[in-house]
């Protein structure tokens, strides 16, 4: 599915949803995510929902009932079929789609489309893609647009790391993963055809675990604007401003949620990691593993706590066998092989 149109309703909504809307009584400023992307005609549009939405419109009984009286109507939408078939069309292209690209959809075929009422089993992950303005009932199409972002993400890291400091960009999703509590070594390639669907679903959980610090972080900026006007509140340095201060707190709420619902995902992509560590994989290969360095854990991210009391696999590594040198060997010169003792230099040979 394409980007959604800036004159999409739906799409309108969920940004008037995200915007933030600050004031200090004399100056208001309005943050509203990707607004450089947006005309200036649907930023005016974002923004007049945002005010709607912290100054609602007063209950009105007489339009409630109108549209109780629609619901109750026997006549379904006449438009309700074809939007159900255009579903379908679309969710079966999304699935080709992302099973040619390596991405294991979220559902399987078996569900009847439009998703109504799925096991429970999928419906976690199933609600995270409804949660996106983009998603309406193609589930999968929403995770096919997520995952061609991942994509452009994987092309942009290999063109600003290049080929011989490639290795810096695997330490640090090693490093991640570890202040996340995720096992196992980190290795990628540059380039990313070759990469094993393991490896490239790896690459795929540390792209979103990236994404998730980044919410953690727009979270604590969140609160620390908050406290920092509640401290001049309290101080006296400024106006006590109701609709300033309930914008704030409509931000620190909005990255909160956005979080949980980010945690939805997380917690799927480490189970389908699993799932891939147990399949049969490729003919083995010399691997780098990369040592993760100790760092600052990063909170609301760790995956032990996210996953629950859920195991986490671990890869099983061999000592590596040190052959043993005797002294002799050390002192006279001489090599022991398996058929006998060769001197050195080189002389006659006696079979041992």
């Amino acid at each position: 599915m394409s980007s959604p149109s800036d004159t999409d309703d739906s799409f309108l909504d969920n940004l008037a949803a995200r915007t933030v809307i600050e004031s200090d009584g004399h100056v208001t400023t309005v943050t509203i995510p990707g607004a450089e992307k947006l005309s200036l005609e649907a930023m005016n549009a974002v923004y007049d929902r945002a005010r709607r939405l912290l100054n609602p419109a007063p209950f009105d009984p007489a339009a409630l009932q109108h549209k109780l009286e629609a619901l109750r109507s026997e006549t379904p939408p006449p438009y309700g079929d074809d939007v159900d078939e255009e579903t379908r069309a679309l969710e079966t292209q999304a699935r080709q789609d992302l099973i040619a690209q390596g991405c294991p959809p979220c559902y399987p075929p078996s569900l009847t489309v439009p998703l109504r009422n799925p096991p429970s089993r999928y419906q976690p992950i199933i609600s995270y893609w409804h949660s996106l303005s983009i998603t309406d009932d193609a589930v999968l199409s929403a995770q096919r647009w997520d995952w061609s972002k991942f994509c452009d993400y994987q092309r942009t890291a290999r063109q600003r790391y290049g080929s011989k400091k490639f290795h810096r960009y695997e330490e640090r999703a090693a490093e991640r993963r570890h202040r996340h509590g995720l096992p196992g070594p980190v290795h990628f390639t540059f380039d990313r055809t070759q990469q094993t669907r393991l490896e490239t679903w790896t690459e795929y959980q540390n792209y979103h675990l990236l994404r998730h610090e980044e919410l953690n972080q727009k979270l604590e900026t969140q609160q620390a604007r908050l406290a920092t006007f509640e401290g001049l509140v309290a101080a006296g340095t400024a106006k006590q401003d109701t609709y300033a201060l309930a914008a704030l707190h409509s931000g620190v709420d909005a990255c909160e949620q956005a979080i949980e619902k980010h945690k939805l995902l997380l917690r799927w992509v480490e189970q389908q990691r699993r799932t891939m560590t147990r399949e049969p994989s490729a003919p083995p290969r010399t691997l780098r593993r990369t040592p993760a360095r100790r760092g600052r854990r990063v909170d609301g991210g760790d995956l032990s706590r996210v996953l629950g009391s859920a195991r986490i696999s671990k890869t099983d590594s061999k000592p590596q066998q040190q052959r043993r040198v005797t002294r002799s060997q050390q002192n006279d010169g001489t090599v022991t092989t398996r058929s006998g003792r060769v001197s050195r230099p080189p002389g006659r040979w006696t079979p041992g």
